[in-house]
């Protein structure tokens, strides 16, 4: 059953509102000169923040909003790109005999994206994915195995995309070793 989705969907609803709320506030600017000064204090032996300099995060911010219709248009073609996911996870489930409504399912993967977001800095969310499919499923009354199934699912436009672009990736790397080595044997 659908046990408790309303639940899920308002919470969802909540998360959103509330990182886009948090996404003003860090972008007004005395909080943002605060960070930028707080960044420029803890990052002061590196020198990949050369640009972030005094005011360079809200210059760079200004230059991205300066683009609005740019923007806007990269928000619509990933929320559609996004609910094209949720869609297929609706029918994935739907074809494991395990049907839940749309609402339902974009409540999940709501959640399911905002953990994985959250743990950024595992690589490919290897094993985070997979346990918010699993705690959330179970709220929803999908069994641990459809819930695992279905984040398996979910990452197979990652392996379609990814490793072709690792494999192209790969391929270059080794022809600009091979010509590294070319030239330092002609030296």
């Amino acid at each position: 059953g659908n046990g408790g989705a309303g639940w899920w969907v308002w919470l969802a609803l909540g998360i959103s509102v509330g990182m886009v709320l948090g996404l003003w506030v860090i972008q007004h600017p005395r909080v943002l000169g605060w960070v930028e000064r707080l960044t420029v204090r803890l990052a002061s032996d590196f020198t990949g923040i050369a640009w972030l300099g005094a005011e360079g995060l809200r210059a760079a911010l200004d230059v991205v909003y300066g683009r609005w219709r740019r923007v806007g248009g990269a928000l619509v073609l990933h929320l559609m790109a996004w609910v094209v996911g949720v869609g297929e996870s609706w029918l994935a489930l739907a074809m494991m005999g395990r049907p839940l409504s749309f609402v339902t399912v974009l409540a999940l993967e709501a959640v399911v994206f905002a953990v994985r977001n959250a743990a950024f800095a595992v690589p490919w969310a290897a094993g985070v994915q997979e346990g918010g499919y699993l705690a959330i499923g179970a709220v929803l009354g999908l069994t641990p195995e459809t819930a695992l199934t279905l984040s398996l699912v979910r990452r197979v436009p990652d392996l379609m995309l990814g490793l072709p672009g690792l494999l192209w990736w790969q391929i270059r790397e080794r022809a600009a070793a091979g010509g590294r080595v070319a030239a330092k044997s002609s030296s």
